[in-house]
């Protein structure tokens, strides 16, 4: 996988950053105390080398000028918790796309890319758009179905 985009929000000096492309050079650029290192911090909590790095705290990461705001309004339920880091990751086909094609049929994940996100919560979310007729097909051509079943189920085109 190789991070293609990232967006930071509500996490120390930085309000909301604008999505933003990583490549093979990135350089972040600004004044002192502009959040240069905020992002690369809030980057760094999707995957930590020490787990207990990747916790979010609202009282040592959440801006400080609306802190108390913003934990008020998450106790009595009326917002949810922000999330700080949204990573695009482009997928690649030897390593993370070969097995997938192998199980599923080629073209199962047709963006190719995995978006991971976490905030405030401490869950790591993924979203991952999946060509779930393509799946069906490659799940019921592996089943070994008795032949009425798998005459009926090869109409479906989603896994629900």
């Amino acid at each position: 996988m190789k991070l293609k985009t990232v967006t930071i929000a509500e996490f120390k000096a930085v309000q909301a950053s604008q999505p933003f492309d990583v490549t093979d050079i990135t350089c972040l650029v600004g004044k002192n105390e502009a959040g240069k290192t905020a992002l690369l911090q809030a980057l760094y909590r999707l995957n930590p080398v020490v787990e207990s790095d990747g916790k979010f705290d609202v009282t040592d990461d959440y801006p400080r000028n609306e802190v108390e705001d913003y934990r008020i309004a998450t106790e009595n339920k009326s917002r949810k918790h922000a999330t700080v880091v949204k990573a695009v990751f482009a997928l690649e086909e030897e390593d993370d796309l070969a097995d997938l094609h192998a199980k599923f049929g080629e073209g199962v994940i047709p963006h190719r890319s995995l978006t991971l996100s976490k905030g405030y919560a401490n869950e790591l979310s993924y979203e991952l758009e999946v060509n779930e007729t393509i799946a069906v097909k490659a799940l019921l051509a592996k089943a070994q179905l008795p032949p009425t079943v798998s005459s009926e189920a090869s109409s479906t085109t989603n896994l629900k």
